[in-house]
């Protein structure tokens, strides 16, 4: 699906009806074209393809966006009814998957010297939460987005990491909310450098971000390991 921009459907119109037809695993054509294959999945979603068919991990189509892609076939998915609180088999929503997968790959560059450090952005974020999109949702393990940025490795994503810690606080988010580990936001956020690529003072620092009485809050809550 990845390949063959041009590639036009129409020929197939007459021969098949049902353009959801799942693979071995349960991908349907969608699936394998959302994220990989725009023009295929305007196609797709205008023959009707269903864009809420559910694989054998529970994932829809919009579940497979990544950044090149994701906010003009956002677009598209929403406009032909795409579920943005549906949920694969671990609990996860739309809007962990897509923040994970819309942020680039973590660069080791000198002071902002790649895209990603100079355009600090999350691409998938601002949009899926102007759709409608629930930032608070809380999954099968207890974990709300942040916690699942910072497990997975993206500790040090500077201003992106910033600019959703800042979208959480406009919301009135419940900071103060735990994870399975008994774990808030402040430990998580407790030693992590909020630059990858620069450790000066100057820069801003996640944790200034956050009100002065979520921090006393929070500073001497204990997880379940104390």
């Amino acid at each position: 699906m990845s390949r063959g921009k041009d590639l036009s459907l129409e020929c197939m119109k007459p021969y098949l009806k049902d353009w959801s037809i799942p693979n071995g695993v349960g991908d349907t054509p969608l699936h394998l074209a959302t994220g990989q294959n725009e023009y295929v999945s305007k196609q797709l979603i205008d023959l009707a393809a269903d864009v809420n068919f559910g694989n054998r991990n529970g994932e829809i189509p919009l579940h497979s966006l990544y950044s090149g892609t994701i906010n003009s076939e956002l677009l598209l998915h929403l406009a032909a009814g795409a579920d943005l609180k549906a949920k694969d088999n671990a609990g996860k929503t739309v809007v962990p998957l897509s923040v994970l997968k819309s942020l680039p790959p973590i660069p080791r560059c000198a002071a902002q010297t790649c895209q990603p450090c100079r355009n600090g952005t999350v691409s998938g974020l601002p949009f899926v939460l102007e759709a409608g999109a629930n930032p608070f949702h809380v999954n099968h393990d207890g974990d709300m987005p942040f916690h699942s940025l910072m497990r997975r490795g993206y500790r040090s994503k500077g201003l992106p990491l910033i600019q959703y810690i800042d979208i959480l606080i406009a919301a009135a988010g419940p900071i103060q909310v735990r994870n399975h580990r008994g774990r808030t936001f402040m430990h998580t956020m407790c030693g992590v450098e909020p630059y990858h690529h620069a450790r000066s003072s100057s820069q801003p620092k996640a944790i200034d971000h956050f009100p002065t009485s979520d921090i006393d809050a929070t500073i001497e809550t204990k997880d379940y390991k104390g």
